[in-house]
């Protein structure tokens, strides 16, 4: 009997490991979706680095991080979006990724994200009433989040992808 139980939480344990390592894979094909689709560019070449992928609750709300390596893949930005802005970064993106002494719960600080001197980013803010904006005035007064951030460092060649929804 013993036996029997051993194989069945090994078999169960197996299952559950592939299906989370498939969430994975699941999430990576949707952020590269999401890069094609807001940038414009292919980065199907760059290899994840990292991921931190968080669902917290029933009622959707969740965060994904990834960071990708893409010094193997030379990426040609002359036909990205139109939404795709040169560095530095806004104040407020600013502050969003690196901190600051006002407001440390609300920031990518945990990551140690470089400082980005050279690159490209895109922020794409979607307010309650679902309209896309671009501008990052507003972003951190909100009692919820929804917004996109992908900034790709070209002198590191990293791209960090940021999606949260709350």
């Amino acid at each position: 009997m013993k036996k029997i139980l051993s194989i069945i939480s090994v078999v169960v344990l197996i299952v559950f490991l592939l299906l989370v390592d498939n969430s994975k894979t699941d999430y990576i094909k949707i952020i590269n979706d999401d890069l094609i689709d807001k940038f414009h560019i292919e980065f199907s070449g760059c290899e994840v680095e990292y991921t931190d992928i968080i669902v917290s609750s029933f009622h959707g709300d969740n965060e994904k991080f990834a960071v990708f390596n893409c010094k193997n893949n030379e990426i040609d930005f002359t036909y990205r979006s139109a939404h795709v802005k040169e560095f530095p970064l806004s104040k407020n993106l600013e502050k969003f990724v690196y901190g600051d002494e006002s407001n440390s719960s609300i920031n990518l600080n945990k990551y140690n994200i470089p400082i980005i001197k050279d690159g490209y980013y895109y922020f794409e803010d979607i307010e309650e009433n679902r309209f896309v904006l671009w501008n990052d005035d507003k972003f951190l007064t909100r009692n919820s989040f929804n917004f996109t951030l992908i900034m790709y460092d070209l002198d590191n060649q990293f791209l960090y992808y940021y999606k949260i929804v709350t």
